[in-house]
C-alpha cells in the first residue's frame, strides 16, 4: 500500500475506494514524525499515515470517531527473532531425528498440493535443494501482464511486499548476515527436497513454499507488510504461514488478519521470541510479543507460539516462554539449514550451513510438521490439525521444572502425531476362489509372494512375450503379433476368464491396430478382439483387475495416441461393460492406465495419466467410469506425459501410486490416491521413460519397484524396495537385440 505523508489530508486507497478525510489543523512539529496504520471497515488491506509527533494522539482521536475507520493506531514493527550462528559448519540435522520426522516419513514425505507461507526477509527461490518446491501461482504467467486480476504483475512465485515487486529472493541491499540468511534458513526446514542425494531434507520432502517477503535483508519490517503477506496468502489457498518475527506492540489490525485466517482453516505458526541478554528468556505472560501472542480475545487459539529447546529437550537459555502464549516445543539451537548463495558477495559462497539458534528456527519446524500432516491427511480442519500437534508432543516438564506448564504441549513428534491422525488400513480384498478340477495349465496358489514375471518386448524388438520364474528360468515364451511388428507390446497377467487359471492378455504398440489377445501362460491363444476401431494405430494402453465384483479380473484400455481419450473396461472376449473419458473429449495426448485399490475400500479403482503433452493431471475412477479423486502430480503449466503402475510400496493395505514423467529423466514417485507422497526413488542409467511395475519381491508385505533392461544381450530384471535399495537382479535369458523391455509381476502362480 503506499505511503501518504501530510499535516492536514489524508488519501487512502483502501481495495478499490478513495476516502478523502480532513483533520485537524496541525501544530508545527518539533519531533521525528510518527507513522500510524489505519483499518478500513471493509477492507483487508491497512494502510499508513505519517504525522508529526504533535499531531499523533489528536489524528488517532479523529480516527477513531469516524465510521468508516475500524482500527487507528500507532504503527507495530517486528524484527526477526534469529541469533547469529555461533558454530562452525556440521553436516547433521540432529533436529529431524529428534522431532521423529524419519518415522513420520513412512506415512508420508509430503506434496505439493499442501502450501506454507514464509512471511520473511524472502527465500532463494534458485537454492538447488528449494527451488523444486517453490510454490507456482497457477493463475499468473511471466509476462508483464496482471493475469489473475489481484492487483500484482507478475507474481508468479509470491510477491515482495516490502519493495513492491515480484523479486521473493532476499536483496543485497542494507542486510545482515543473519537477515540475509533468515527465511532460506526456514524454508530449508520447511521443505528442502529429500531423497535426492544431495545438500539436506527439509520436514517435507516435496511441499510448496510460498515466499512472501515482508521484511527487510536485515530483518525488519511493519504490520502493514505483514498484514499485505497474511491476505496475499489466505486468497491463493495457503494451508500454513510461518511467522518468524516478533514485536512489543500489539496491533488489532494484525489481529484481524489473522483471524482472517483462522476462519478460512489456515494454521498460524509464530515464534515465542528470544532475550538477547542472555537472561534465561522473557515471562510472555509478563511481556507479551507478536505475533506470538496474538490469540482471540476469547481465548481462541489463533496462533501456535513456539519456544525453542535443545539436544536434551530443555529449554534453550535465550527462548522467551509462557503459560498463555507458548502452545509447543520444538528444537532451536544448533540448526544446520540452506543458505543463501551468491558468488558476487564476499562470505556467501556456501548454499548450507550451520549452526544457527532462536525461536525463528524452531517454529518452523512446527509449521513443518502441520504441512506433513496435512498431506497425509488433506481433510484436516484446522482444530484437528492443531489437536494433533499438541495432543502428540512429548512431555519435557521434567527437564525444565523451573518453566513447567511454561513451554506449551511440550515437544514436537510428528510420528506421534501422525500415528494419531492416519485411521488403520484396509484389509485387502482376498484372492478369488480358484475353480474345481484339474486345469491343464498352473492353479493360482494364494500367496503374497513374487512368482513369475512376463516381459514383453518394446518398440524396434519382435513382438515376443515370455514367462519367467523369479529365479531366472523360462516358462514359455512366444510372439504376439506378426513376426514383421516393431511397435512394442503391452503384458499382463491375471486371470481374465475365470477358469482358476492366470491368463497373460497382450496390446500393441506405436503402428499397431487396438488388437487385445488373451494367451494360456504356455501361449495358446484363447480370445481376441479390437478394442477400439480397427483403423486406429496410435497404440493401446493395458490395465486388468475385477471391476465389478465378480471374481474375475477385467480388460481394461485406453489409447496412448492421436484418439478421444476414452478408457472402456472389456470381458476377456471383448463384450463391453464400461467406458467414459478420462479427460476432456478434444485432449489427443493419449492415456495411460494403471488399476488396483488405491482408496482401500476393496474394490479396485482405475488410474489415468496423460501419455504425451498433456498437464500432470492424474485421475482415479470407479469401475463404471464414477471420477472419484484427482490431483496434479506437479506444477499444472507443465505439458509432459507420465507412465503409471499401482502397488502397496508402504504395506499399509491400500495401493499406492507410481508415476514416471517420461521427459524428465529417472525419478519414481509414489503417491497415494489423493496425491500425498510416500516414497521417491532416483534410478541411475536407465535414462528417460524406461518402462517398470511394481510387485512385492522380498515377502516382506510391500511391493517393491521392477525394470527390464536389455543392456546387452541378456535380459535383465532388477527389483528395488520403495527407498531405492537393489533387493534382487535377475538374468532372464538371451536376447537378441538391445531395446525397452516391458515387466509386469504375477502373485498365486504356484510355480
Amino acid at each position: 500500500m503506499q505511503e501518504v505523508r501530510t499535516r492536514h489530508r489524508l488519501a487512502v486507497a483502501a481495495l478499490a475506494v478513495v476516502t478523502v478525510f480532513r483533520f485537524l489543523p496541525a501544530t508545527a512539529a518539533t519531533e521525528r514524525p510518527v507513522t500510524l496504520a489505519v483499518q478500513f471497515r471493509g477492507a483487508d488491506a491497512p494502510a499508513r499515515l505519517t504525522v508529526p509527533a504533535a499531531d499523533a494522539d489528536a489524528t488517532l482521536a479523529s480516527l477513531a470517531a469516524m465510521s468508516e475507520v475500524a482500527h487507528a493506531e500507532r504503527l507495530a514493527t517486528y524484527k526477526v527473532s534469529a541469533l547469529a550462528a555461533n558454530d562452525t559448519f556440521f553436516n547433521e540435522q540432529w533436529y529431524l531425528q529428534k522431532i521423529s520426522a524419519p518415522t513420520a516419513w513412512e506415512r508420508s514425505v509430503g506434496n505439493t498440493s499442501v502450501t506454507v507461507a514464509i512471511l520473511d526477509t524472502g527465500v532463494d527461490i534458485t537454492h538447488p535443494d528449494l527451488r523444486e518446491n517453490i510454490w507456482r501461482n497457477p493463475r499468473e504467467l511471466l509476462d508483464g501482464r496482471d493475469n489473475d486480476g489481484n492487483g500484482l504483475v507478475d507474481d508468479i512465485n509470491g510477491w515482495n511486499f516490502y519493495d513492491g515487486n515480484n523479486t521473493v529472493s532476499p536483496a543485497f541491499e542494507s542486510f545482515t548476515d543473519g537477515g540475509i540468511h533468515h527465511g532460506t534458513l526456514i524454508a530449508g526446514e520447511i521443505g528442502a527436497v529429500g531423497g535426492n542425494g544431495a545438500g539436506i531434507a527439509g520436514v517435507n520432502w516435496r511441499v510448496s513454499i510460498m515466499p512472501l517477503r515482508v521484511l527487510s535483508s536485515s530483518g525488519v519490517g511493519d504490520v502493514v507488510h505483514v498484514v499485505d503477506g497474511i491476505n496475499y496468502a489466505i486468497k491463493n489457498g495457503a494451508n500454513v504461514i510461518s511467522l518468524s518475527f516478533s514485536g512489543s506492540n500489539r496491533s488489532s489490525i494484525l489481529d484481524d488478519a489473522i483471524r482472517r485466517a483462522a476462519e478460512a482453516g489456515i494454521l498460524v505458526v509464530a515464534a515465542a521470541g528470544n532475550d538477547l541478554t542472555q537472561n534465561g528468556g522473557n515471562d510472555l505472560d509478563v511481556t507479551p510479543l507478536y505475533p506470538a501472542c496474538s490469540d482471540g480475545p476469547n481465548g481462541e487459539n489463533w496462533v501456535l507460539g513456539v519456544a525453542a529447546t535443545d539436544e536434551a529437550d530443555k529449554k534453550a537459555t535465550f527462548s522467551d516462554f509462557g503459560r498463555r502464549c507458548v502452545d509447543i516445543s520444538a528444537p532451536g539451537i544448533r540448526i544446520f539449514s540452506t543458505l543463501v548463495k551468491n558468488d558476487a558477495q564476499p562470505g556467501f559462497d556456501a548454499s548450507y550451513g550451520g549452526f544457527y539458534r532462536g525461536t525463528s528456527l524452531a517454529a518452523p519446524l512446527v509449521a513443518g510438521a502441520a504441512a506433513l500432516l496435512k498431506s497425509a491427511s488433506p481433510g484436516l480442519t484446522l482444530p484437528q490439525l492443531r489437536d494433533a500437534l499438541l495432543n502428540s508432543a512429548d512431555g519435557i516438564d521434567p527437564a525444565n521444572p523451573t518453566y513447567a506448564g511454561k513451554l506449551g504441549r511440550g515437544r514436537l513428534n510428528v510420528a506421534r502425531a501422525m500415528t494419531m491422525l492416519t485411521s488403520q488400513p484396509s484389509a485387502p480384498a482376498p484372492a478369488p476362489t480358484p475353480a474345481p478340477g484339474v486345469p491343464p495349465e498352473p492353479i493360482p496358489v494364494p500367496t503374497t509372494a513374487l512368482q513369475a514375471i512376463v516381459t514383453a518386448n518394446g518398440a524396434g524388438l519382435a513382438p515376443e512375450v515370455a514367462l519367467w520364474r523369479i529365479d531366472g528360468g523360462n516358462l514359455s515364451s512366444f510372439l504376439a503379433y506378426g513376426a514383421t511388428f516393431r511397435g512394442g507390446v503391452t503384458a499382463q497377467m491375471a486371470d481374465v476368464d475365470g477358469d482358476g487359471n492366470f491368463e497373460i492378455v497382450t496390446v500393441p504398440g506405436t503402428t499397431g491396430g487396438p488388437h487385445v489377445r488373451v494367451w494360456s501362460l504356455g501361449g495358446k491363444l484363447k480370445s481376441e478382439f479390437f478394442a477400439y476401431e480397427t483403423a486406429y494405430r496410435g497404440g493401446v494402453a493395458l490395465a486388468l483387475a475385477d471391476m465389478d465384483g465378480d471374481g474375475i479380473a477385467d480388460i481394461i484400455t485406453s489409447p496412448t495416441g492421436y484418439r478421444a481419450p476414452e478408457v472402456r473396461v472389456f470381458s476377456a472376449t471383448g463384450v463391453r461393460k464400461a467406458n467414459f473419458l478420462a479427460y476432456a473429449s478434444g485432449f489427443r495426448g493419449g492415456v495411460r492406465i494403471a488399476a488396483g485399490d488405491v482408496d482401500g475400500d476393496g474394490d479396485a479403482d482405475i488410474v489415468t495419466a496423460p501419455a504425451s503433452g498433456g498437464g500432470p493431471h492424474i485421475r482415479v475412477f470407479a469401475g463404471d467410469g464414477q471420477a472419484l479423486a484427482s490431483f496434479f502430480a506437479d506444477r499444472t503449466d507443465l505439458r509432459t506425459g507420465y507412465l503409471v503402475a499401482v502397488g502397496d510400496v508402504n504395506g499399509d493395505g491400500r495401493d499406492d501410486i507410481g508415476l514416471l514423467d517420461v521427459t524428465n529423466g529417472s525419478r519414481i514417485r509414489f503417491v497415494t490416491a489423493f496425491g500425498i507422497g510416500v516414497g521417491e526413488i532416483e534410478i541411475e542409467g536407465f535414462g528417460k521413460g524406461f518402462q517398470f511395475a511394481l510387485g512385492e519381491v522380498n515377502g516382506d508385505g510391500r511391493d517393491d519397484l521392477l525394470l527390464g533392461i536389455q543392456p546387452t544381450s541378456r535380459l535383465v530384471i532388477r527389483s528395488y524396495d520403495v527407498i531405492g535399495k537393489l533387493l534382487k537382479e535377475t538374468l532372464l535369458g538371451a536376447g537378441t537385440a538391445a531395446g525397452p523391455i516391458g515387466v509386469a509381476p504375477a502373485t498365486g502362480l504356484g510355480l
